[in-house]
């Protein structure tokens, strides 16, 4: 009784909400405004206290050829609009609308989820939420209408996932495509792999850009250490016998390592830089010898 109450009294309101456009008199049941023809019915109290499918108030027209705007409030019983517990509408479709099951719809008359804008703009509210386009859960994933699927969803465990799928039939089964998923820890996966290690982000299937740019904390990260007087360079026979013994160049990680491991692309690139810096010290030594034995053959020739 006290929801029967609730209703009349927002009809009621509403009545009065516009009794600054003209003034309302009652007839039994029926309130009518004057010059404005808006009525508000109210069921018989047999029908109130036990509904059977009449509306609890009826806001409408009088005329039902009239295209204004009409507002409902009713029972879910079984009747025209089923299911529907309170409507505003016209002519033209559903503006506003809350299910028995307490859906609400935006220009959707029958609300797939807790609720809906338009015919495929849903917000899920299940085990886990979600903003979606084109998704409803009803016995698993599924599409609305025949279109592509979409959705940004947020777990239990504060994971947000970024979702897509291709263009499927209405009704039909969504198989999801991770597109990114941000962890609750703050790592980010663009593709369906985890982050391995303390990596902040990992991109599955690799990036193609235009430009990277990596930078170094401090300059000890660089291999200007190559020049110094105090550096220690092998000499090219503990090279040479390095190279035979792992192939592959002292300091630098073998294609086994790498592929375990990956790499570092600013330490690669600075351990690169140390290399051909100290083939810069080879160069250089190797000419003073070059320069030492030519002015020792001209010498002789003399």
């Amino acid at each position: 009784m006290k929801t029967h109450k609730l209703f009349f009294l927002l009809g009621v309101l509403l009545i009065s909400g516009a009794s600054s456009f003209g003034q309302w008199t009652t007839s039994g049941t029926t309130v009518v405004l004057s010059p404005n023809t808006r009525n508000l019915s109210v069921s018989p109290a047999s029908t109130v206290t036990s509904p059977t499918g009449s509306y609890f108030f009826n806001f409408e027209p009088l005329s039902t050829t009239s295209t204004a705007d009409v507002f409902r409030i009713k029972s879910s019983r079984n009747d025209a609009f089923t299911g529907a517990l309170f409507r505003v509408d016209n002519s033209i479709g559903n503006k506003f609308y809350i299910s028995g099951n307490g859906y609400v719809g935006l220009g959707a008359a029958s609300p797939k989820e807790a609720l809906q804008i338009g015919d495929r703009f849903t917000f899920h509210n299940g085990g886990f939420k979600g903003m979606c386009y084109n998704f409803t859960y009803n016995a698993g994933d599924k599409r609305i209408v025949a279109d592509y699927a979409s959705g940004v969803f947020l777990t239990d465990a504060g994971t947000i996932r970024f979702r897509t799928a291709p263009s499927g039939a209405a009704g039909s089964a969504i198989s999801w495509l991770n597109a990114m998923t941000v962890n609750n820890d703050g790592k980010v996966v663009i593709g369906s792999a985890n982050t391995p290690g303390n990596f902040k982000l990992y991109v599955q299937g690799g990036i193609l850009t235009e430009r990277v740019k990596v930078a170094v904390v401090n300059s000890a990260d660089w291999a200007d250490y190559v020049f110094t007087e105090d550096y220690k360079l092998k000499s090219l026979t503990e090279v040479e016998a390095f190279v035979k013994a792992n192939k592959h160049l002292p300091d630098v990680p073998s294609a086994r390592e790498v592929v375990a491991n990956g790499i570092d692309l600013g330490k690669m690139d600075a351990k690169l830089l140390e290399k051909i810096e100290e083939l810069t010290l080879y160069m250089i030594e190797q000419n003073k010898k070059i320069n030492k034995l030519e002015s020792e053959i001209s010498a002789l020739k003399k």
